[in-house]
């Protein structure tokens, strides 16, 4: 609910700004992209350390979601990213003083929407993922932890 709506708390502190209602949009749709790739792909490589894990998702995807929920947890596609409050405001009956800072979380129900999908989908359709090799290359970045690349064995 809170997450729903950050982004109408976050424009109407604008004072009609359009410099920074531009930046929020770009950051809400580039924040949804990019932590939804990098969310697919730390997620796949876990998966695939854990072959019975991948296993048991093949014979029932439905507890996929709690590992789902879990895993920004663990391997949080973003880092340092967070917003100050200019003024006090409250939203779904918590109050966010001003001044405090805020871990926003844009992207994350489209990047789990988006694991949830890659992972059914590569369990289902293949019978068998395994690493190419046993390096998996990241991206060298400040705020977000992501793939830049992963080779797999695909068997149909």
């Amino acid at each position: 609910m809170f997450a729903a709506r950050v982004p109408v708390t976050v424009f109407c502190g604008l004072g009609g700004r359009r410099a920074g209602l531009v930046a929020n949009v770009t950051a809400f749709f580039a924040g949804g992209h990019g932590t939804a790739v990098n969310l697919v792909g730390n997620g796949v490589p876990g998966l695939l350390r854990h072959p019975d894990r991948l296993q048991a998702l093949r014979a029932d995807p439905g507890p996929v979601q709690d590992g789902i929920d879990e895993l920004p947890r663990h391997d949080a596609p973003t880092q340092l990213v967070a917003r100050i409050s200019t003024q006090g405001t409250g939203t779904a009956g918590a109050t966010v003083p001003a001044g405090s800072t805020a871990t926003v979380r844009l992207g994350a129900v489209l990047a789990k929407t988006g694991l949830r999908l890659a992972s059914t989908e590569l369990a289902g359709r293949y019978r068998d993922v395994t690493p190419a090799c046993e390096d998996v290359v990241r991206r060298r970045q400040v705020n977000t932890r992501g793939l830049g690349e992963l080779r797999v064995d695909l068997v149909p």
